[in-house]
């Protein structure tokens, strides 16, 4: 995954603090929301102003989701309440869908989370669900970017019943720091990249998968991509035991794959939370990891050539490599071949001493590759 760090803002309208609860609370009071013409009359008669605030439209929604008090002059202000349920759950996402294109400018166009492309369409992605934990339905310091299959893997979870939330927090700001901390979050952890490398496997003959061993190997080689069973195979190498010692041998046209690997339980829970290991199956809708195991090979081509360029030919190889990246995505692909193919920036930029993780990082941290990435942590 690629860490990111989002700087503030941008154009978004709405300034809510999580800081603390009476903070989230002010905050949320102090925003008005301004309704449509249409609309004025019902949140009148709901809220007794037409542009009530941003504490009391949440308020409301939670309310108007609860049981029907009994009281009469409850069930009153609750059917008021019910009766616009559906104009401030729309209002409200039309507020937060405001962090879009700030977000973009600061993200790019990537899914925070399976780092794809996403050149048709991204959602603002809420780390504290919404539906469980509404008072941070606008708040900017509670989004990312998200593909369709993340955001539909996430869902609202984790739910308020989570074990997680033992002891139950004191008030809303607790639940979420709770979930902030309990994963690696892209968003404020430099280390997610290290924590949840990539890593080619291949499937051996019981069926088990295995790290392969130096998966870039001279030889190692996409052979097949198998549409209907989601398959692909390759030419890789593998550690054997013999009399004489582990041995490197080639293993032709097996089943491989790109897991990312977790370390830490942040990072586990990070990985099951959106699904990121998930096979891909028989469907269009997830082929995360399918996409993966095709990027490592083509950008293992990619590097492989240009680890070959001279001092004449590097700038134009370059050119050619580097172009190709923002439509690829997945930075933690090219980072971790990058590390294998140098390590220790042991590969450096023909006719400099410039190691080449650092020529690729100083180009890609920029708007028109990967914006707001944080290479604290990078090797």
């Amino acid at each position: 995954m690629r860490p990111v760090d989002k700087t503030g803002l941008g154009t978004y309208p709405y300034a809510v603090d999580v800081s603390t609860q009476a903070d989230l609370e002010t905050t949320l009071q102090q925003i008005k929301i301004p309704f449509g013409s249409t609309a004025k009359t019902p949140i009148t008669n709901a809220f007794g102003v037409p542009n009530p605030s941003a504490w009391d439209v949440i308020n409301g929604l939670i309310t108007a989701k609860g049981p029907k008090p009994k009281p009469k002059k409850k069930a009153q202000a609750y059917a008021k309440l019910k009766l616009v349920k559906g104009t401030i759950t729309t209002k409200l996402g039309d507020m937060y869908a405001e962090a879009n294109l700030p977000l973009q400018a600061q993200l790019g166009r990537y899914c925070s989370f399976c780092e794809m492309p996403t050149l048709q369409a991204v959602a603002v992605e809420h780390i504290v669900p919404k539906a469980p934990y509404p008072l941070f339905y606008i708040a900017w310091d509670n989004f990312l970017l998200a593909c369709s299959v993340c955001n539909s893997c996430k869902g609202n979870n984790p739910p308020r019943s989570d074990l997680q939330f033992t002891p139950q927090p004191a008030d809303e700001v607790g639940y979420f720091d709770t979930i902030k901390n309990t994963y690696l979050w892209p968003n404020g952890f430099s280390n997610v990249y290290k924590n949840t490398k990539p890593q080619l496997q291949y499937q051996g003959s019981n069926g088990n998968w295995f790290p392969v061993t130096n998966p870039v190997q001279p030889g190692t080689a996409q052979t097949g991509a198998d549409v209907e069973t989601r398959t692909i195979t390759a030419n890789v190498y593998a550690t054997v035991a013999t009399a004489a010692g582990p041995k490197l041998k080639l293993r032709n046209n097996v089943p491989v794959r790109v897991q990312l690997v977790p370390v830490g339980a942040r990072a586990t829970n990070m990985l099951e939370l959106a699904a990121l290991n998930k096979r891909s199956g028989l469907t269009v809708s997830d082929i995360r990891m399918w996409t993966r195991t095709e990027l490592w090979f083509t950008a293992l081509n990619s590097l492989n050539t240009l680890k070959k360029a001279t001092v004449a030919t590097f700038p134009d190889y370059w050119d050619l490599f580097i172009a190709a990246v923002p439509r690829n995505g997945l930075y933690s692909v090219y980072v971790t071949l990058i590390d294998l193919l140098g390590p220790s920036r042991s590969w450096l930029v023909p006719g400099t001493t410039t190691p080449m993780m650092k020529q690729f990082l100083d180009t890609i941290v920029g708007p028109n590759y990967f914006p707001g990435t944080d290479t604290a942590d990078a090797p």
